[in-house]
């Protein structure tokens, strides 16, 4: 035992000279090449930085990036020196020869960087023209940012680059003198082979980072979409229970220029006991792996500037009878739509595309490509809930409840919808393209789910008035081209479902006051189909107020005065005053503007005919101003529970957390909602929508309603 110590020790001793030997002949070797290896550091650093600057600004894979820096550095050099030389040769004199070179170089660079950043692409040649001279900007940027830069490290070179001697000519001077002179000459000198090794070592940080990965989880996610102009961030990363919720938070990470407003995402779950599928040589999913996934929708309204966050919200909901119910915000991977059977694995993995048009321009997956395995695990333990014995809320004083149900399957505030609601209105139809461009009424939901929310509602004396929406203006325009063609399908759907009316909800920005005449008229004509005293119509308008068309331009759509004749009710959309340009953290309903809606509303509209429309939602943002997703007010808790601070502000909750800020809904909130409504004599109050409600929300509306 005492040998084997000893011969471990000697070892040790060996292993320590060794490694000090190994230390000094370093460190000798780099003071002896200091000028030497300080350069190839921060160069390096410094062409590694610029082709990851020019990756991010192109979307290209980071090698790609590397390829368009040394190529933009040569080319502009070269430009440089051969416009120099010739500027020297022409008689034509300032500058001009240069100048034109200068400009003509430029005009062909644009092409050049186009194509090495698209290598893989062959478009026709007016295709590949329009799209390099529509990222000219970009690529004229790269290539003077990159001579520009070379300049700055050349610059930076000589400054910090150590002189090897003091001057001859100081070497004359007295030598009192040239000592003072060579302590200054010393300081200086060190002073500038420090901070030259000072940018070598922060060079040095950041080479290791980006080589060995030392960056945040953010931005090792978006270098993951480098091939596409997409990115894509996951709020849920732990087991998923029955109503927790996931934000997909996609967005564009430049300006999308090459397509229109075709922009779509589509997402999709799998199963992980299933393979992903292999990538045909194009780089795109194989048809045929399609029909294993779970298709959870898709979204048209994606930004088409950078900087904007589409957020696909979802939620688990264990009641759902599908996978997902279409134009909702919920899932049920754990149910199988085609046997309507349980699935035993609770693991998935999530798609999300982004398209323009027909054309897939990229695709990612959570759980994943790069063995790097993230995945949902879903866990279902939630009872269904028993709808017998509701106790109903009844007004003495004429006051009705409106109540908007978009999840048709979900029975999430069943109870207390069907205590307090006199009008139900499930989302039931929307119109949207069929084959051949044709205009569809189509279904959200199967036939056995309306007939399930119709008895329910009508074995409680409450009206169903489902809403029929269009949300695209091309789709809008073609309806109220054809009154009496689209007006007769709602009709007769309404009829042969034996229905008490409809709500109407056509909505698009891009739709204003030159259009509200065709919408004035749609609704006469829909009137004479479905007659009053028979069906009861309403119609969703925006929240107009004094002067709101000049900054909103959609708001005069809507003619307040001239729609009321030929509807029974007009509900107006009194939220989503937090989307603007700046995203300020802004409430979904403030309290000044809900004033200013209610003023409007009185003076335009008779109290039998309105209904206002409050938000059951709120919002959250992370705290450096990027939109995160809308925050059910049922799941306040989330954020409630890590909050640093707290306070009701204009009309609303905000809670600021350590990452996020947070604009909620909750029955105090109501309470003073009501104040108001009762301040201005309103008659009918409404929700939007029922799933995202509290027991402690719905009973403010019936405390209202009351009295």
């Amino acid at each position: 035992m005492i040998n084997e110590y000893s011969r471990l020790e000697k070892i040790a001793k060996v292993s320590k000279k060794t490694t000090k030997k190994a230390v000094n002949w370093l460190k000798d070797t780099y003071l002896e090449n200091k000028s030497l290896v300080d350069t190839t550091i921060i160069g390096t650093a410094s062409f590694v930085g610029a082709s990851e600057v020019v990756s991010n600004v192109l979307n290209v894979p980071i090698d790609t990036g590397a390829l368009i820096t040394s190529s933009s550095l040569i080319y502009s050099h070269s430009i440089n020196k051969f416009a120099n030389w010739l500027n020297k040769k022409t008689t034509y004199g300032d500058y001009k020869a240069a100048i034109a070179t200068y400009l003509t170089a430029g005009l062909i660079a644009i092409p050049g960087i186009h194509k090495l950043a698209n290598l893989s692409d062959n478009p026709n040649i007016v295709d590949f023209a329009s799209n390099a001279f529509n990222n000219s900007p970009e690529y004229l940027a790269i290539l003077l940012g990159t001579y520009a830069g070379s300049k700055v490290f050349k610059k930076v070179k000589e400054i910090t680059l150590p002189n090897e001697s003091i001057s001859s000519e100081e070497e004359k001077i007295k030598p009192e003198q040239f000592e003072e002179k060579y302590k200054k000459f010393e300081f200086k000198e060190k002073l500038k082979s420090n901070i030259r090794t000072a940018f070598a070592g922060l060079g040095l940080v950041y080479l290791l980072s980006t080589g060995v990965g030392f960056s945040n989880n953010s931005s090792s996610i978006n270098k993951e979409f480098n091939q596409m102009p997409l990115g894509i961030l996951v709020s849920k990363d732990k087991i998923i229970n029955d109503g927790d919720l996931m934000n997909i938070d996609i967005f564009l990470k430049k300006n999308y220029k090459e397509g229109s407003e075709n922009l779509k995402v589509k997402y999709y779950m799998q199963n992980t006991n299933i393979p992903l599928p292999k990538l045909d040589s194009l780089n795109q999913i194989e048809p045929d792996y399609y029909e294993n996934m779970i298709f959870l929708g898709e979204r048209n309204d994606m930004p088409l500037d950078s900087g904007k966050v589409l957020s696909g919200f979802f939620e688990f909901d264990s009641k759902i009878e599908n996978n997902f119910e279409k134009g909702t915000a919920y899932i049920n991977p754990l149910i199988d739509s085609k046997t309507n059977k349980k699935i035993d694995s609770g693991k998935y993995k999530f798609l999300v595309e982004l398209w323009d048009g027909d054309k897939k321009i990229g695709h990612k997956w959570w759980g994943s490509e790069k063995q790097d395995e993230y995945f949902f695990n879903f866990k279902n333990g939630v009872k269904d809930d028993l709808f017998t014995n509701i106790k109903r809320i009844d007004s003495k004083t004429g006051k009705k409840v409106f109540i908007y149900k978009q999840a048709l399957s979900s029975s999430k505030m069943e109870r207390e919808t069907l205590e307090v609601a006199d009008y139900l209105q499930p989302h039931f139809y929307d119109f949207s393209y069929g084959s051949n461009k044709s205009i569809i009424l189509e279904p959200r939901t199967q036939l056995k789910t309306m007939r399930t929310i119709q008895k329910r509602a009508r074995d409680n004396n409450i009206k169903v008035i489902p809403m029929i929406g269009a949300f695209n203006k091309n789709i809008i325009d073609k309806i109220l081209d054809n009154p009496n063609t689209y007006s007769q399908k709602i009709s007769d759907k309404i009829k042969s479902l034996r229905l008490n009316g409809v709500t109407i909800d056509f909505e698009s920005v891009k739709l204003g006051k030159n259009d509200s005449n065709k919408l004035i008229h749609f609704m006469k004509i829909l009137r004479g189909k479905l007659p009053k005293g028979e069906y009861k119509i309403a119609i969703a308008v925006s929240p107009r107020f004094e002067g709101s068309e000049k900054g909103h331009l959609h708001h005069g759509f809507y003619n307040y005065k001239c729609l009321a004749p030929n509807v029974d009710f007009l509900e107006i959309m009194a939220y989503d005053f937090h989307i603007n340009s700046k995203r300020d953290f802004n409430q979904v309903l403030p309290q000044d503007m809900f004033k200013k809606v209610l003023e409007y509303s009185d003076s335009t509209i008779s109290n039998d005919k309105k209904v206002i429309l409050m938000p059951l939602y709120g919002y959250v943002w992370n705290s450096n101003g990027t939109p995160r997703g809308t925050l059910s007010a049922r799941n306040n808790k989330i954020y409630l529970d890590h909050a640093i601070a707290k306070q009701y502000m204009n009309g609303e909750l905000r809670i600021t957390t350590k990452n996020s800020i947070v604009t909620a809904q909750d029955a105090r909130v109501f309470y003073k909602r009501f104040k108001l409504l009762e301040k201005y004599n309103v008659l009918n109050a409404g929700g939007w929508r029922q799933t995202h409600g509290t027991k402690g929300i719905f009973n403010e509306y019936k405390t209202w309603k009351k009295k």
